[in-house]
């Protein structure tokens, strides 16, 4: 596809993700960096940093997947909540099941936060086309609580 499409959707889904009913009481924002044919994250950076969230990005560390924010290089904490996640992946269902590419990185992070009863919302952020009718799932995997892409926002079912 051209670069246009994952920026134009980017763009959209930025809009969009202002209408989570857990954007406002959000503090912080964790999201990745988009890589080429992913849809593009800045435009979600920079709507972040205009209404005055954190936003982190994650680097693997020794296999282990942390976030940092990004104008301070700080890491993320459990000062950092409530947070909102984005969270990549090659396919997404309508229950909310991730397709994701194969290292665990998400889920074992989310497994965390899970454990220490920290309070977030996972957003599987995606091309409209990257909504299947199922993917495969595994007892680990975590579910998203809603789906952003340029269409809109889609609680899951």
């Amino acid at each position: 596809m051209p670069s246009e499409i994952f920026l134009t959707a980017g763009l959209q889904a930025a809009v969009y993700a202002r209408e989570i009913p857990f954007w406002k009481t959000a503090k912080s924002v964790l999201l990745f960096i988009s890589m080429e044919n992913e849809i593009r994250t800045l435009p979600l950076i920079e709507t972040s940093v205009k209404e005055g969230k954190e936003v982190f990005a994650p680097r693997i560390e020794n296999g282990v997947m942390n976030f940092y924010r990004m104008e301070k290089n700080t890491a993320f904490g459990a000062e950092n909540f409530p947070a909102i996640i984005f969270t990549p992946g090659l396919a997404f269902d309508r229950k909310g099941n991730r397709l994701g590419r194969g290292k665990a990185f998400y889920d074992r992070f989310f497994t965390g936060l899970d454990k220490a009863s920290l309070e977030y919302k996972a957003i599987g952020l995606c091309l409209a086309c990257q909504i299947a009718e199922s993917v495969p799932v595994e007892k680990h995997d975590k579910r998203m609580d809603y789906l952003c892409c340029e269409n809109g926002i889609f609680p899951v079912q």
